[in-house]
């Protein structure tokens, strides 16, 4: 097929350098390359992206990642900035009879908020900036680049009380001159 990298989302209990070390070894083995790495429960952190009284702790944990990651030989990481994880509503088969996912937005906009409450985009860009202020360091130090996914669905309406902050080139233009 001509595939020679790959990534993949792992578990907290697998966010260690001996098996993120074995995972890339064995890959390697069969000529594929581990070439990015998401933690679901760090990468996907609402703590961080609701600024919750638990975000420095969270942060920390993410930083932490980061040392494990170079550590493993791993140089990048992905991100997401959707708290309550991808929006979806049901399941359907695609091409080649693979299941996918779809999201029907009249759905999504009925249902109660995720967390309690709605939050404002101002509230989600000041939480990335915070973020950013304080990840940006370590990555950079350690070397370890990290890939913003976009949310799921990328829309302009919110879904359960939370904006779609990353949903447009504009928005990731605007997520860079943050990061500066």
């Amino acid at each position: 097929m001509g595939v020679t990298h790959c990534y993949t989302w792992i578990q907290k209990e697998q966010a260690t350098v001996k098996y993120l070390t074995a995972l890339r070894k064995k890959l390697n083995k069969h000529g594929l390359t581990l070439w990015n790495v998401g933690c679901l429960a760090i990468g996907k952190n609402k703590d961080i992206i609701l600024g919750t009284d638990n975000r420095d702790n969270a942060i920390n944990e993410f930083k932490k990642f980061l040392g494990v990651l170079k550590k493993s030989g791993i140089d990048i990481t992905i991100f997401t900035w959707e708290p309550a994880s991808a929006m979806q509503t049901g399941f359907n088969l695609i091409r080649g009879n693979a299941s996918g996912r779809y999201c029907d937005t009249g759905i999504l906009r009925s249902l109660p908020d995720h967390f309690g409450r709605a939050y404002t985009e101002e509230e989600l860009w000041a939480n990335m900036k915070y973020f950013l202020d304080a990840i940006l360091p370590t990555a950079e130090k350690l070397g370890v680049r990290l890939a913003l996914h976009p949310n799921d669905p990328p829309s302009e309406l919110s879904f359960r009380g939370i904006p779609n902050l990353i949903r447009s080139q504009k928005c990731f233009d605007k997520v860079f001159k943050l990061a500066n």
